[in-house]
């Protein structure tokens, strides 16, 4: 009886072997010659930023408008 690892070695041997690795397709053939036109992307008009931690700012950044009572020109203050 033969061992099986001998086996399993005739079973390789028997096996077609491929004659060369398969390959990758060279990257140059798979990138177009021509490159469609880059398209700029649109800038939305920038609105003027509220100064860093105002009411205004924390509010937008929640997604909340400002209470009125908070508007320029009115509150306690005056």
């Amino acid at each position: 009886m033969v061992p099986f690892i001998q086996l399993q070695r005739l079973i390789q041997l028997q096996r077609p072997q491929p004659e060369q690795p398969p390959t990758l397709p060279d990257r140059e053939s798979q990138v177009p010659e021509e490159f469609p036109e880059e398209v700029p992307m649109r800038q939305p008009p920038e609105e003027p930023l509220p100064p860093p931690h105002s009411l205004l700012q924390v509010f937008a950044a929640a997604g909340h408008a400002l209470p009125p009572e908070f508007q320029e020109g009115e509150g306690r203050g005056q």
